[in-house]
């Protein structure tokens, strides 16, 4: 039986934003904190509440930014491997009549998905540790609200009471 499940995502309102690296972009972006409250359905029916969730998302992609985005280096070495076995074993075993158009796929396709883990290994970049980002990214300078350019109030937490939205410093990992 096919069931079709998710959650619902209710009244996302934005509580927060800094100053913050994405590792989806590679870049210094402003990401913003979302709360919603959350509740599970099935077949579109909700049926479990889930509770209030709050969430970080970049101003650029929308997704994560301290989430990993790339595929790891032993991934592709691995994928290479079993496709030079799979080409291997394409290529010595006997063809039968009925077998032949997939034996033939499988002797043309391997190769060439096994080149392609092969230069994506070799070409590998290995991406920025997050902790070494996060210290490289700048404190935000300005002390006005980035949506209603007003000043912000408190100490190393600054918050706009006209918006109700606060500025959390990078280093925080609320």
């Amino acid at each position: 039986m096919f069931v079709i499940y998710g959650a619902y995502r209710w009244g996302r309102r934005r509580i927060a934003y800094r100053n913050d690296v994405c590792l989806n972009c590679r870049s210094f972006v402003v990401s913003e904190r979302h709360r919603t409250f959350d509740c599970g359905h099935i077949f579109w029916i909700p049926f479990l509440p889930l509770g209030f969730r709050k969430r970080w998302h970049c101003t650029c992609c929308g997704k994560n930014p301290h989430s990993r985005t790339e595929t790891m280096r032993v991934t592709f070495l691995a994928g290479g491997i079993v496709c030079l076995l799979l080409t291997f074993t394409a290529w010595f075993m006997p063809v039968a009549p009925q077998d032949a158009s997939w034996t033939w796929g499988m002797r043309i396709v391997m190769p060439a998905l096994a080149a392609f883990c092969g230069y994506r290994f070799v070409s590998y970049l290995p991406s920025i540790p997050l902790k070494q980002a996060l210290a490289a990214v700048p404190p935000y300078s300005d002390d006005f609200c980035r949506y209603c350019n007003r000043e912000l109030e408190g100490g190393n937490t600054k918050y706009c009471r006209s918006c109700n939205i606060e500025r959390i410093p990078v280093y925080s990992s609320a």
